[in-house]
């Protein structure tokens, strides 16, 4: 799961949005160690708590990483 910030002040509080989370290393992900992930965000309303520069929290029942937002690709379903 990923939980975002609004991008703008006024849209209300943040949100917990459902994430598909991959990346290319041989070994599982631990906390301290720097990697590039690509995540995959199905949700009517990612668009409005995810953009470039923007940073999130990658959530499992509690905080286990942080992150900005690189970029963001579109595909026929919406954001990703």
């Amino acid at each position: 799961m990923i939980l975002a910030r609004p991008l703008r002040a006024d849209a209300g509080p943040a949100r917990i949005l459902p994430a598909e989370i991959w990346w290319d290393g041989d070994e599982p992900l631990r906390p301290g160690v720097r990697a590039v992930v690509t995540a995959r965000v199905c949700d009517d309303h990612a668009d409005a708590f995810l953009g470039a520069g923007q940073q999130f929290t990658l959530w499992s029942g509690g905080d286990v990483g942080h992150g900005i937002v690189y970029r963001r690709v579109f595909t026929d379903y919406g954001p990703s």
